[in-house]
Protein backbone atom coordinates (compact mmCIF):
# COMPACT_ATOMS: atom_id res chain seq x y z
CA UNK A 1 0.00 0.00 0.00
CA UNK A 2 1.40 3.38 -1.05
CA UNK A 3 0.61 6.80 0.38
CA UNK A 4 0.66 9.56 -2.24
CA UNK A 5 0.77 13.28 -1.36
CA UNK A 6 0.54 16.30 -3.64
CA UNK A 7 2.08 19.69 -2.76
CA UNK A 8 1.76 23.04 -4.45
CA UNK A 9 2.99 26.51 -3.31
CA UNK A 10 4.12 25.20 0.06
CA UNK A 11 0.83 23.50 0.97
CA UNK A 12 -0.35 19.92 0.81
CA UNK A 13 -3.33 19.76 -1.53
CA UNK A 14 -4.29 16.12 -1.36
CA UNK A 15 -3.51 12.62 -0.12
CA UNK A 16 -4.34 9.40 -1.88
CA UNK A 17 -3.83 5.72 -1.01
CA UNK A 18 -2.98 3.26 -3.76
CA UNK A 19 -3.83 -0.30 -2.65
CA UNK A 20 -1.88 -1.83 -5.53
CA UNK A 21 1.81 -1.97 -6.22
CA UNK A 22 3.93 1.17 -6.43
CA UNK A 23 4.77 0.45 -10.08
CA UNK A 24 3.57 3.28 -12.35
CA UNK A 25 1.56 4.79 -9.47
CA UNK A 26 2.67 8.34 -10.21
CA UNK A 27 1.99 7.95 -13.93
CA UNK A 28 -1.49 6.58 -13.22
CA UNK A 29 -2.56 9.28 -10.76
CA UNK A 30 -0.71 12.25 -12.21
CA UNK A 31 -0.51 11.74 -15.96
CA UNK A 32 -0.44 14.70 -18.30
CA UNK A 33 -4.19 14.47 -18.94
CA UNK A 34 -5.12 13.99 -15.27
CA UNK A 35 -7.30 16.64 -13.64
CA UNK A 36 -5.06 16.36 -10.57
CA UNK A 37 -2.31 18.28 -12.39
CA UNK A 38 -4.56 21.15 -13.49
CA UNK A 39 -2.80 24.51 -13.36
CA UNK A 40 0.65 23.02 -12.87
CA UNK A 41 3.35 23.98 -15.38
CA UNK A 42 5.97 21.61 -14.00
CA UNK A 43 5.87 18.17 -12.40
CA UNK A 44 8.52 16.98 -9.90
CA UNK A 45 8.58 13.70 -8.01
CA UNK A 46 9.99 14.03 -4.50
CA UNK A 47 10.52 12.05 -1.31
CA UNK A 48 8.12 12.43 1.60
CA UNK A 49 9.44 13.37 5.04
CA UNK A 50 8.03 13.91 8.51
CA UNK A 51 9.65 16.96 10.21
CA UNK A 52 10.53 16.40 13.90
CA UNK A 53 9.04 19.72 14.97
CA UNK A 54 5.75 19.42 13.08
CA UNK A 55 5.62 15.64 13.09
CA UNK A 56 1.88 15.57 12.40
CA UNK A 57 2.43 17.33 9.07
CA UNK A 58 3.90 15.44 6.13
CA UNK A 59 6.45 17.43 4.14
CA UNK A 60 8.98 16.51 1.45
CA UNK A 61 12.65 16.90 0.70
CA UNK A 62 12.18 19.65 -1.95
CA UNK A 63 9.94 21.86 0.20
CA UNK A 64 12.55 24.63 0.25
CA UNK A 65 12.01 25.17 -3.50
CA UNK A 66 8.26 25.80 -3.37
CA UNK A 67 8.40 29.55 -2.71
CA UNK A 68 9.92 30.23 -6.13
CA UNK A 69 7.82 27.64 -7.98
CA UNK A 70 4.15 28.19 -7.11
CA UNK A 71 2.94 26.39 -10.26
CA UNK A 72 5.14 23.36 -9.74
CA UNK A 73 3.41 20.20 -8.59
CA UNK A 74 5.46 18.10 -6.15
CA UNK A 75 4.28 14.52 -5.70
CA UNK A 76 5.75 12.07 -3.22
CA UNK A 77 4.95 8.48 -2.41
CA UNK A 78 5.79 6.33 0.57
CA UNK A 79 4.62 3.01 1.99
CA UNK A 80 2.35 2.96 5.01
CA UNK A 81 4.99 1.09 7.02
CA UNK A 82 7.73 3.59 6.18
CA UNK A 83 5.44 6.53 6.90
CA UNK A 84 4.53 5.08 10.31
CA UNK A 85 8.22 4.56 11.13
CA UNK A 86 9.09 8.15 10.18
CA UNK A 87 6.11 9.45 12.12
CA UNK A 88 7.11 7.59 15.31
CA UNK A 89 10.76 8.68 14.99
CA UNK A 90 9.67 12.30 14.52
CA UNK A 91 7.31 12.10 17.51
CA UNK A 92 10.15 10.83 19.71
CA UNK A 93 12.45 13.62 18.48
CA UNK A 94 9.70 16.15 19.18
CA UNK A 95 9.26 14.94 22.76
CA UNK A 96 13.02 15.04 23.32
CA UNK A 97 13.16 18.59 22.01
CA UNK A 98 10.32 19.59 24.34
CA UNK A 99 12.19 18.13 27.31
CA UNK A 100 15.36 20.01 26.29
CA UNK A 101 13.43 23.30 26.12
CA UNK A 102 11.80 22.60 29.49
CA UNK A 103 15.19 22.00 31.13
CA UNK A 104 16.66 25.11 29.45
CA UNK A 105 13.75 27.21 30.73
CA UNK A 106 14.19 25.76 34.21
CA UNK A 107 17.92 26.55 34.15
CA UNK A 108 17.41 30.28 33.48
CA UNK A 109 14.42 30.69 35.78
CA UNK A 110 16.45 31.60 38.93
CA UNK A 111 18.08 34.47 36.99
CA UNK A 112 14.77 35.80 35.70
CA UNK A 113 12.64 35.87 38.86
CA UNK A 114 13.91 39.26 40.07
CA UNK A 115 11.19 41.91 39.98
CA UNK A 116 11.82 44.63 37.39
CA UNK A 117 10.78 48.15 38.43
CA UNK A 118 9.84 51.02 36.13
CA UNK A 119 12.57 53.30 37.45
CA UNK A 120 15.19 50.68 36.58
CA UNK A 121 14.42 50.98 32.86
CA UNK A 122 16.49 53.26 30.69
CA UNK A 123 14.89 56.31 29.10
CA UNK A 124 15.01 54.57 25.74
CA UNK A 125 13.18 51.53 27.11
CA UNK A 126 10.56 53.68 28.81
CA UNK A 127 9.99 55.56 25.56
CA UNK A 128 8.88 52.32 23.89
CA UNK A 129 5.95 51.95 26.29
CA UNK A 130 2.69 53.79 26.77
CA UNK A 131 2.26 55.40 30.15
CA UNK A 132 4.55 56.61 32.92
CA UNK A 133 5.59 55.28 36.32
CA UNK A 134 3.84 51.99 35.66
CA UNK A 135 3.46 49.44 38.42
CA UNK A 136 5.46 46.18 38.08
CA UNK A 137 2.18 44.31 38.56
CA UNK A 138 0.25 45.91 35.68
CA UNK A 139 0.68 45.44 31.93
CA UNK A 140 3.18 47.65 30.15
CA UNK A 141 1.65 48.19 26.68
CA UNK A 142 3.94 48.75 23.75
CA UNK A 143 3.42 51.93 21.73
CA UNK A 144 3.57 50.21 18.34
CA UNK A 145 1.62 47.00 17.82
CA UNK A 146 1.94 46.56 14.04
CA UNK A 147 4.84 44.10 14.41
CA UNK A 148 2.68 41.89 16.62
CA UNK A 149 0.32 41.27 13.70
CA UNK A 150 2.52 38.62 12.12
CA UNK A 151 0.66 35.90 10.26
CA UNK A 152 3.10 33.68 8.37
CA UNK A 153 5.88 31.46 9.74
CA UNK A 154 8.42 33.38 7.65
CA UNK A 155 7.33 36.69 9.23
CA UNK A 156 7.62 35.23 12.71
CA UNK A 157 11.15 33.94 12.04
CA UNK A 158 12.42 37.14 10.43
CA UNK A 159 10.73 39.47 12.93
CA UNK A 160 10.80 38.06 16.49
CA UNK A 161 8.22 39.22 18.99
CA UNK A 162 9.20 42.65 20.40
CA UNK A 163 8.49 41.60 23.96
CA UNK A 164 11.16 38.90 23.61
CA UNK A 165 13.80 41.45 22.57
CA UNK A 166 12.66 43.74 25.40
CA UNK A 167 12.89 40.87 27.89
CA UNK A 168 16.39 39.89 26.70
CA UNK A 169 17.63 43.49 26.96
CA UNK A 170 16.60 43.55 30.64
CA UNK A 171 16.96 40.01 31.99
CA UNK A 172 19.53 38.49 29.66
CA UNK A 173 19.57 35.92 26.84
CA UNK A 174 16.88 33.28 26.40
CA UNK A 175 17.95 29.92 24.88
CA UNK A 176 16.75 29.24 21.38
CA UNK A 177 13.46 27.35 21.35
CA UNK A 178 12.39 28.54 24.81
CA UNK A 179 9.07 30.40 24.74
CA UNK A 180 8.16 33.43 26.82
CA UNK A 181 4.62 32.90 28.10
CA UNK A 182 2.38 35.80 29.03
CA UNK A 183 0.98 35.20 32.51
CA UNK A 184 -1.38 38.14 31.88
CA UNK A 185 -2.65 36.70 28.53
CA UNK A 186 -2.00 40.09 26.92
CA UNK A 187 0.36 39.66 23.96
CA UNK A 188 0.78 43.45 23.71
CA UNK A 189 2.27 43.50 27.21
CA UNK A 190 6.02 44.10 27.44
CA UNK A 191 6.32 43.80 31.21
CA UNK A 192 9.16 41.30 31.94
CA UNK A 193 7.45 40.45 35.22
CA UNK A 194 4.50 39.07 33.23
CA UNK A 195 6.68 36.81 31.08
CA UNK A 196 7.70 33.32 32.11
CA UNK A 197 10.09 31.02 30.17
CA UNK A 198 8.87 27.59 29.20
CA UNK A 199 8.56 25.02 26.43
CA UNK A 200 6.05 25.26 23.60
CA UNK A 201 4.10 22.48 25.31
CA UNK A 202 3.71 24.73 28.37
CA UNK A 203 2.53 27.54 26.11
CA UNK A 204 -0.16 25.32 24.59
CA UNK A 205 -1.21 24.11 28.05
CA UNK A 206 -1.63 27.73 29.18
CA UNK A 207 -3.84 28.38 26.17
CA UNK A 208 -6.06 25.38 26.89
CA UNK A 209 -6.27 25.94 30.66
CA UNK A 210 -7.18 29.62 30.25
CA UNK A 211 -9.77 29.08 27.53
CA UNK A 212 -7.85 30.89 24.78
CA UNK A 213 -8.11 28.10 22.18
CA UNK A 214 -9.95 29.33 19.10
CA UNK A 215 -12.65 26.67 19.45
CA UNK A 216 -13.35 27.70 23.03
CA UNK A 217 -13.46 31.37 22.03
CA UNK A 218 -15.79 30.56 19.14
CA UNK A 219 -18.16 28.65 21.43
CA UNK A 220 -18.26 31.59 23.85
CA UNK A 221 -19.05 34.00 21.03
CA UNK A 222 -21.78 31.71 19.68
CA UNK A 223 -23.31 31.41 23.16
CA UNK A 224 -23.46 35.20 23.51
CA UNK A 225 -25.14 35.60 20.12
CA UNK A 226 -27.74 32.96 20.82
Amino acid sequence: MTLICRFRAGKREGVWVDPGSAHDTIEYWFGEKSYLTAGATKFVETQLTVPPRWYRIVSHTLAHREKDEPNTLFVGRISREEHRRLFLDAAVAHRQRQEEMRLAAKAIKPHTEKMVLWEELSHRQQALLRGKDLSPYECWPWKSIKHLRRKTVEERKSDPAPYRDFYVSIKGPVPRGVHLRHKCDNRHCMNPNHLEPGASRDNVKDMMDRGRHYRTVRRRKSARVS
